[in-house]
């Protein structure tokens, strides 16, 4: 039998460099890096230069051996320097972990990102 890592174990095959993890006696904290290449815009597809900026995504919490696991993900902000594209910034999204649920597969991965809802107003 091999030995694997929990990089390996959490998030198989995926760009995802493991950061930190932190037990608690209820949850258990698995804090990750997005590490892929610069992504393609998702409105004109043409690849991305330059990072905007990050920030952390906190993904569905899943029951794991008798506790939560939480992972809270950094992805990457990019900026579309397309002129004609309307997009002007755009997130790195994780095959497998971080896409949009309306997207996904139902045969989606255990951990797997949660959509927020908002609210519409009428004017």
């Amino acid at each position: 039998m091999g030995v694997c890592s929990l990089e390996d174990v959490l998030f198989p095959g995926m760009a995802v460099r493991l950061d930190e993890v932190v037990f608690t006696a209820e949850v258990l904290v698995v804090s990750a890096v997005a590490c892929g290449p610069p992504p393609r815009c998702p409105g004109c597809r043409s690849r991305a230069r330059r990072v905007h900026s990050t920030y952390e995504r906190g993904l569905a919490e899943r029951p794991l051996t008798g506790k939560k696991l939480q992972v809270k993900l950094r992805v990457r902000r990019f900026f579309c320097d397309r002129s004609s594209c309307r997009r002007k910034t755009f997130v790195e999204q994780v095959d497998g972990l971080s896409e949009l649920p309306a997207l996904q597969p139902r045969h989606a991965p255990v951990v797997a990102g949660r959509r927020r809802r908002t609210r519409r107003t009428r004017w």
